[in-house]
């Protein structure tokens, strides 16, 4: 998935919104006489347009249409971009990871195609300083010490873990994962999870702790968390962010 911006105004509504889009895609097709233009666009109020759509290649970024999914945020990304804007693009990446069956390399423009395309705060966006709030947690799949740390942070709030947040899971029993198995029980894992302090791995192992968060966190539930990119560990990461977890 390819990220880009239209430097254009942002549209006060969602009709001038539509006009920009018809505008973008006439210069697209009649002008530049491509095929397509890109498959989704987000505008600053969040909502989402289907241009392409899933099924036909955009023509967004050359020489990678055919691998990625191109989305478009309808403004500038070097002077704005709107949480409601990014809110609803994390949105869509897992929408999409849910058609795909698999995690998504999620770039910028730039990084693919010598451009300045997203913008600085686009691409700020897209490191993770902005999904990772002050946590300065990256959404990036991978249950690395950051995630594992501000996971233990959120259980300690919720009242489940009393440990340190050292952004450890120990072997062969975790109060971490112990503590998130009670979460999960009481949050209504069917079946109720056994709290021994095992099973959450990002092994590529399926286990009753990796199904009932990935359940949890409305993420295919077949007990894996893919390595070394899980699209749950992913939507576990953003859900930490925001305080949905």
């Amino acid at each position: 998935m390819i990220i880009h911006h239209s430097v254009t105004a942002e549209g006060g509504d969602r009709v001038s919104v539509s006009s920009i889009l018809r505008q973008i895609e006439r210069l697209d097709r009649d002008v530049n006489k491509w095929s397509g233009s890109y498959n989704y666009a987000v505008d600053h109020t969040g909502a989402v347009y289907e241009l392409t759509g899933l099924s036909v290649v955009g023509t967004h970024a050359s020489g990678h249409n055919t691998a990625y999914w191109g989305v478009c945020y309808i403004g500038d990304g070097r002077y704005s971009f709107p949480a409601a804007a990014g809110q609803s693009i994390r949105a869509l990446i897992t929408w999409l990871e849910s058609q795909a069956g698999h995690p998504l390399e999620v770039l910028g423009h730039g990084q693919v195609n010598s451009t300045e395309c997203p913008g600085p705060l686009v691409r700020s966006f897209l490191e993770g300083d902005s999904v990772g709030g002050s946590t300065g947690l990256v959404a990036d799949g991978t249950l690395g010490s950051q995630t594992i740390r501000a996971l233990q942070d959120r259980l300690r709030e919720r009242g489940y873990y009393a440990g340190p947040s050292d952004g450890v899971l120990d072997t062969p029993s975790s109060a971490t994962v112990a503590a998130l198995q009670r979460y999960l029980n009481d949050k209504g894992a069917n079946p109720a999870l056994i709290v021994d302090g095992a099973g959450l791995l990002q092994t590529g192992v399926a286990t009753k702790t990796n199904r009932a968060l990935q359940v949890h966190l409305g993420t295919p539930a077949d007990g894996v968390l893919d390595a070394p990119v899980s699209a749950a560990v992913r939507r576990l990461q953003i859900r930490l962010v925001d305080g949905s977890f």
